[in-house]
């Protein structure tokens, strides 16, 4: 609650026939920007239909500062708070000072070590989360407003991921805790229940965060170029490679002449998947193409980045 004031007053304790249901033990966390770049607090408003285009529209946002990045399902969760802080006088009488800090912590079993970049990125920037519980529910805060939800803010300072090594009798792991926001009031949780969506279960595959490719020039010629696009799981020698791209998934731009470039015919390597080549119109040497990728699911930041020179 607020602080207390000269027009305080208790809370009438009634309850309604039916107060619904329960938040249960968290299941995922969907990580948001506390704000977006235009300074604004991401938040969900209500009324919307939370069908799957809704989500779906989030995830793939543009715009990385409004967009959601939700993290594997993980076990484990524990949600505490800490004791509340009180002045003790002489006479051991209290006065109250503060709530205690509220703290998350859980555990993605089966996990490879590069996934610590994502959830150590937290301390770097001024992240909020929603939670979804067991049953499909996306909780998170109204601060006292109707007709909204926002996500929970994190202290970015206290966010560790911790990788655990396999031994005879467990897997490899990733334990993930951080601390919540002192100034949030608990009496301001709410959720958005799962019979509220439309044919959505947010833990289910399907509303999984996107992932960063990256590109391997092998070539550039006037008339052709070859790469491939990877991901950062697999193995050193063998990272997961990003396949089934056509010409239409592949748009190319002169950087120099500032031109769009038509991709003729896009051969993904029978041999090496994930392996690109690329026929165009001729280009002139030292010209410096860009090359923008599509594919559902899939970040190509890195590899637009990425130029390219014809030689």
């Amino acid at each position: 609650m607020s602080d207390c004031s000269c027009t305080s007053k208790y809370e009438n304790s009634g309850l309604t026939s039916c107060i619904g249901a329960l938040i249960k033990v968290s299941r995922r966390i969907i990580m948001v920007p506390k704000y977006a770049d235009d300074g604004t607090l991401n938040k969900v408003t209500v009324p919307t239909t939370f069908n799957s285009a809704y989500f779906t529209a989030l995830i793939n946002q543009a715009d990385r500062s409004k967009r959601w990045y939700p993290l594997p399902k993980h076990v484990g969760a524990e949600i505490a708070k800490g004791e509340s802080t009180f002045e003790t006088h002489s006479d051991n009488s209290k006065s109250f000072i503060h709530e205690g800090v509220s703290s998350f912590k859980a555990t993605f079993p089966d996990m490879q070590p590069f996934y610590l970049n994502v959830l150590k990125s937290g301390r770097c920037t001024d992240m909020a989360c929603f939670i979804v519980d067991k049953s499909g529910a996306l909780v998170g805060l109204t601060n006292g407003e109707e007709n909204v939800l926002y996500p929970f803010s994190l202290n970015r300072n206290t966010t560790d991921a911790i990788y655990m090594f396999a031994t005879d009798t467990t897997t490899s792991k990733i334990a993930l805790s951080f601390e919540f926001d002192t100034d949030q009031q608990d009496e301001n949780i709410s959720k958005i229940d799962s019979v509220d969506m439309v044919g959505v279960n947010l833990l289910l595959s399907g509303f999984d965060g996107l992932y960063d490719a990256i590109k391997s020039q092998t070539t550039t010629a006037q008339t052709t170029m070859t790469f491939k696009l990877y991901a950062k799981s697999g193995s050193a020698a063998s990272p997961v490679a990003i396949t089934g791209l056509l010409a239409a998934n592949f748009a190319l731009y002169n950087v120099t002449d500032l031109a769009a470039v038509t991709v003729s015919t896009a051969v993904e390597s029978t041999t090496v998947p994930g392996t690109y080549t690329l026929t165009y119109a001729s280009q002139t040497v030292s010209d410096v193409i860009r090359i923008t990728p599509t594919k559902t699911g899939v970040d190509f930041t890195d590899v637009i980045a990425a130029t390219a020179t014809v030689v």
